[in-house]
């Protein structure tokens, strides 16, 4: 089984498209074709039922892609641990993270990191949790920084909880519930509401529903998003209102006003995610510089 027939079969499940999937591949469709049935001779199994209607995944090829997945990633981690040795250095460590929660965080931890591991090389990737937590297991990234509202996780990776934040309200600065000091939860009833789409965040429109359930009400959601810099010209320009955790105030400065809650939601978690098993230099440099910056340390769980 070769691992470039893994890498065939894992960009035709997430695209469902064999052109646009040779597309990324940068190789002829009729190869990428051939690569799946030899990946499935192989097997002795159906991964991929085509018809004229387009690509699905068989029950068997939705087991095996979570297989394919960890061993892409498996391979890649050795890959960068063999680059590492050779640099003779502590590394690379490639650190995802979602913008608004992670920012405060992140900057404190790279300062800190920076001072007392200045070998290490910090690359950074700006995405949403999905897209992400996608890549980090797939290998691409060796951390990820990202909010507890996007559940549910992908398995085969350890979570830890770097820190909490308030939970706000943000509107435009025109918007009536401006005014207030403090917006009573209850008042929302009635307001148009700005979600991220379920495509880029599924646990948030979940999360909200929670939250207004508290209040007696369930939100309609009137707009969503695929992007923070959406969010924030949509509460910016239209009479909507979103829920966010604090460290948005970084992100969104123009148009736009935060709002603490009555009464106040539970505080949002900032978590931080790696592959079950990496304990890689760079990655243990950047644990130690969390663990200093966030003084009660990193509470851990497991997904």
């Amino acid at each position: 089984m070769e691992l470039r027939y893994l890498r065939s079969f894992v960009t035709v499940a997430e695209t469902l498209h064999f052109g646009q999937a040779a597309e990324r591949l940068k190789i002829a469709q009729p190869a990428l074709s051939q690569h799946i049935q030899k990946l499935e001779t192989s097997l002795e199994a159906r991964l991929l039922d085509r018809n004229r209607h387009g690509v699905a995944l068989t029950a068997v090829g939705q087991v095996f892609l979570r297989e394919a997945r960890s061993i892409l990633a498996q391979v890649q981690h050795a890959r960068n641990e063999v680059e590492r040795v050779k640099a003779g250095g502590e590394g690379t460590l490639r650190l995802g993270y979602v913008p608004g929660p992670a920012r405060g965080a992140l900057t404190c931890a790279l300062h800190v990191m920076r001072q007392k591991s200045p070998a290490v090389r910090v690359e950074l990737h700006e995405a949403q949790t999905t897209h992400i937590l996608r890549a980090l297991l797939a290998g691409e990234y060796d951390a990820v920084l990202a909010p507890e509202f996007d559940p549910p996780f992908p398995r085969g990776l350890d979570h830890a909880e770097v820190a909490s934040q308030r939970v706000l309200l943000v509107m435009g600065a025109r918007h009536p519930m401006a005014a207030h000091d403090t917006v009573p939860l209850a008042e929302l009833k009635t307001a148009d509401w700005v979600s991220y789409a379920d495509t880029i965040a599924p646990g948030y429109r979940r999360w909200i529903n929670e939250v207004c359930r508290s209040a007696g009400f369930r939100p309609r959601i009137a707009q969503q998003v695929t992007a923070s810099n959406d969010l924030q010209v949509a509460v910016a320009t239209l009479p909507g209102v979103a829920i966010v955790p604090e460290g948005y105030r970084e992100l969104f400065t123009d148009g736009v006003v935060f709002r603490p809650l009555e009464p106040e939601p539970d505080r949002m978690g900032l978590w931080l995610w790696c592959r079950k098993g990496d304990e890689g230099s760079a990655l243990t440099a950047f644990r130690a510089a969390l663990h200093e910056t966030h003084g009660r340390g990193l509470k851990s769980g497991d997904a």
